[in-house]
């Protein structure tokens, strides 16, 4: 009977994760995890010498970044050819290298991460500048509509 209360409760689960769509990441977060994966092996292993490279298979990309469950979705292929075409153009831009049908970050990742970060600092300041001037305008126009009949007392024109 318990068993039966498991495989039922892992089929809800299941049905709960499929009616979800998981969240696609995006280049620059697969990037990252990659390279936290090379730092996290290094540390752990105290390896820092080069030549001695640790990656990940696709399959163990797939259900770090979506979970096992992933496995069992009905568009699994789907994410896992997304997930290909990511690491293929990561690949073609030297961000990684693939190492025994295995994918690794390289030096070159660092630096494509920080000048994402500076292109989305400098992003988020242009939005905030253009919010200020939305706002200001605003403010102006307010202001103009305020004075309109001052202006036209000083002009001398009668509003009708």
């Amino acid at each position: 009977m318990p068993a039966l209360f498991e495989r039922q409760k892992n089929e809800l689960y299941q049905a709960i994760y499929n009616s979800l769509t998981p969240v696609r990441s995006s280049r620059v977060d697969l990037l990252k995890w990659l390279v936290n994966r090379r730092i996290e092996y290094h540390a752990k292993n105290n390896s820092y010498r080069i030549g001695n490279e640790h990656g990940d298979s696709v399959v163990t990309i797939l259900a770090e970044m979506y979970g096992n469950r992933i496995y069992s979705h009905p568009k699994k292929d789907e994410y896992r050819a997304n997930l290909l075409i990511d690491l293929d153009s990561l690949t073609a831009t030297d961000d990684v290298k693939i190492v025994d049908n295995n994918y690794v970050a390289t030096g070159r990742a660092v630096v494509t991460i920080a000048e994402y970060e500076v292109e989305n600092r400098h992003h988020l300041d242009n939005k905030k500048h253009n919010n200020r001037i939305f706002w200001l305008t605003i403010v102006l126009v307010l202001v103009g509509i305020l004075q309109v009949p001052y202006v036209q007392e000083y002009l001398g024109i009668r509003a009708q």
